[in-house]
């Protein structure tokens, strides 16, 4: 079941329920109310009728010994106004005005009070009894009046039937205007759950765009911080799985080109007589290509070894890294003391240098200076630069601008990956600044130890 059905149902059998509890009640309360005046209605009356009886067979002294047949004519005459009724003491009736007093059984429980009122149910009707006692020539004689009270009891089911028609009109609006509330409460719950199915069917850009301020709008706005971390996570994944697949095509396509030269050299020195020059260049071809291919597999080696586990942070004196990195280059590096992996940060400078190189530079600066409590250091040459359109893929493994040049110049496109990854290891990253025919600058930062003095 729905949650907008439950909560219908729900509500509505509450509201129903505590609805009718209170209107039995109410009606019980006003039934209740309504049959004691009656009943002090009556009784009342029954209390004057004594006073009258009283009055007509005790106030004249003389006629004391006619006590009794005084009593039966005034009951008699009240009779004609009421019904009522006259018992003795055996239940021997004496006078009767109206036919239910024939009911032994009630007239006996009447009896058993002597002084009071009982009420009796008939097939349709209610009758309330009220009952007192004379005593006349030493016996005990009853007075009874009769009162038709079904009234009371009509009154009541009215109620009733009223209250039952109002508890079906106050459900029908109660499930409506309930229905109404549960559709706005649950409609973003309902949203929610749509934009949850179109993402587990791979729509990951959707989003709730819920923006309430109450407990379901939180959920919702979780939700998509989720969902876009999802998104990102799925996006990165995607990404690493293309750029894998590059890296294994790239290569095999580094490794196809050497591989094929070897085998055809090797092949016509293996299957033809040749002359000593031919015999020469053959080899030495083989012994290039393969020495390719050797330092194709160390760099790799040199990549897949780059992690956290390897790298030893230390002071490196930054002035102390141009006897490691050769002479063909221009030094402006402002002295101080650098938090580093010396090894690694020599590797680095030696890649761009040589990338410099490959690009056909003919003057490279590397250059050293404090800037926001970090040293950034430079690499800069006036070769051929990099295009617009090459620039997002440079740092990516066997990416190379130009393949037929890449293979003169016996490049792999690891270079700048190599850089970026030891970059990465030292918490910066590669920033590049590229103009055709003007030349590149690659940068990097590295955290101070102390300035040299």
């Amino acid at each position: 079941m729905k949650l907008w059905a439950k909560l219908t149902l729900g509500i509505s059998l509450i509201v129903i329920v505590l609805f009718s509890i209170f209107g039995h009640l109410i009606i019980q309360k006003s039934f209740d109310f309504a049959m004691e005046q009656i009943i002090r209605q009556y009784q009342m009356q029954h209390a004057n009728y004594r006073i009258f009886i009283e009055k007509e067979v005790y106030g004249d002294e003389s006629n004391f010994d006619d006590n009794l047949q005084a009593l039966y004519e005034t009951v008699k005459l009240i009779g004609g106004l009421n019904r009522t009724a006259l018992y003795t003491d055996e239940n021997e009736m004496l006078y009767s005005s109206y036919e239910m007093i024939t009911d032994i059984d009630f007239i006996e429980k009447l009896i058993d009070l002597k002084d009071g009122y009982r009420i009796k149910e008939n097939s349709d009707s209610f009758i309330l009894g009220v009952i007192s006692t004379f005593i006349v020539e030493k016996k005990e004689v009853y007075f009874i009046t009769v009162n038709d009270i079904s009234d009371v009891f009509v009154q009541k089911e009215i109620q009733y039937r009223q209250a039952l028609l109002l508890d079906i009109v106050l459900l029908i609006c109660v499930i409506i205007c309930v229905w109404i509330l549960s559709k706005y409460i649950t409609y973003p719950i309902q949203k929610l759950s749509n934009i949850s199915e179109r993402i587990a069917g791979g729509s990951y850009s959707d989003r709730t765009h819920i923006t309430s301020n109450d407990e379901v709008g939180v959920l919702a706005q979780n939700f998509d911080k989720m969902a876009e971390a999802v998104e990102e996570k799925i996006n990165f994944l995607e990404q690493a799985v293309c750029s894998r697949e590059d890296f294994v095509a790239n290569f095999s396509h580094e490794l196809k080109t050497p591989m094929t030269a070897i085998m055809g050299y090797a092949d016509m020195l293996r299957s033809h007589e040749n002359s000593p020059e031919i015999q020469i260049k053959s080899a030495d071809y083989i012994y290039k290509e393969s020495k390719r291919i050797s330092e194709l597999s160390l760099k790799l080696m040199d990549l897949m070894r780059l992690s956290d586990e390897h790298i030893s942070i230390e002071p490196v004196d930054v002035q102390k890294l141009k006897i490691h990195i050769g002479e063909h280059f221009i030094w402006n590096m402002q002295p101080a003391i650098v938090c580093a992996d010396k090894i690694l940060i020599i590797s680095l400078l030696k890649n761009l240098c040589d990338n410099a190189k490959k690009a056909e530079a003919t003057e490279i600066l590397i250059k050293g200076y404090l800037e926001e409590n970090k040293y950034k250091i430079t690499v800069s040459d006036n070769g051929k630069g990099i295009s617009e359109k090459d620039m997002p893929r440079i740092k990516e493994p066997f990416y190379t601008i130009d393949r037929f040049h890449a293979g003169i110049n016996d490049g792999f496109g690891l270079g700048l990956t190599l850089c970026e990854r030891i970059a990465n290891l030292h918490g910066t990253s590669l920033i590049l600044e590229s103009m055709i025919g003007f030349g590149t600058t690659v940068g990097f930062e590295l955290p101070l130890h102390e300035l040299k003095q």
